[in-house]
């Protein structure tokens, strides 16, 4: 099935753990995983829980995840689309880390507000890569149980437009990339819902980006 196939969701509602519940499995020397089709470990509870709250509150729009959560533990294809589905959400998050961040520094960059930088390049490419084939339509993401009255348009047009422009051609070495407000917008947004602050959370994306010789 394809990941974005009939997924009408506009608005998606976070539970705000499920990235920090769908932990990475551990990574190879280099940044590599193992398996690449089974890079988080869907296998425990609480990542199981945060699918389920997932289809709970989007269903209406993301048939997709709606068919393959309940049958994760028993079929290996839906296994691998959630696993797909994980890496794009939580991924995003990682590929939003400052170039020179250290893992030590998250009690400073708290308290500055520097824990995501939204305009590094690798930010906006992951989003139309991934972000936008499990979620085609998009225009925010929130929080579950914040209002889903969100005035924006579709953020992939915009994104696929900065990924075309020939400004854009070395995004992954670049600190500061420029792009429509939309997908600024979109992206701190989507910061915010999806608990990427979270410090465990944060301090796995920082060690992986770094094994990956990003930061």
């Amino acid at each position: 099935m394809l990941q974005g196939f009939n997924v009408t969701c506009g608005v998606v509602a976070l539970p705000p753990r499920l990235c920090s519940a769908c932990k990475l499995k551990p990574i190879l020397p280099g940044g590599h995983f193992e398996d690449c089709t089974s890079i988080f470990d869907l296998e425990s509870q609480s990542c199981r829980a945060e699918l389920k709250e997932y289809v709970r509150l989007n269903k209406h729009c993301d048939p997709v995840r709606a068919e393959q959560v309940p049958k994760m533990m028993s079929s290996g294809g839906a296994r691998q689309g959630l696993d797909y589905f994980i890496y794009s959400i939580c991924e995003q998050c990682c590929d939003c880390i400052p170039r020179g961040t250290h893992i030590s520094q998250y009690g400073f960059r708290e308290s500055i507000g520097k824990l995501f930088n939204a305009g590094r390049g690798n930010c906006p490419a992951h989003a139309v890569y991934d972000v936008c084939k499990v979620w085609p339509k998009i225009r925010g993401v929130v929080s579950a149980g914040e209002s889903r009255k969100v005035s924006a348009p579709m953020v992939c047009p915009h994104l696929k437009t900065w990924l075309r422009n020939p400004d854009n051609a070395n995004w992954l070495h670049r600190n500061q990339v420029k792009y429509h407000p939309a997908v600024g917008n979109f992206l701190n947004s989507f910061i915010d819902a999806a608990g990427c602050s979270a410090r465990p959370f944060w301090e796995s994306c920082v060690r992986l980006e770094t094994k990956q010789k990003r930061l």
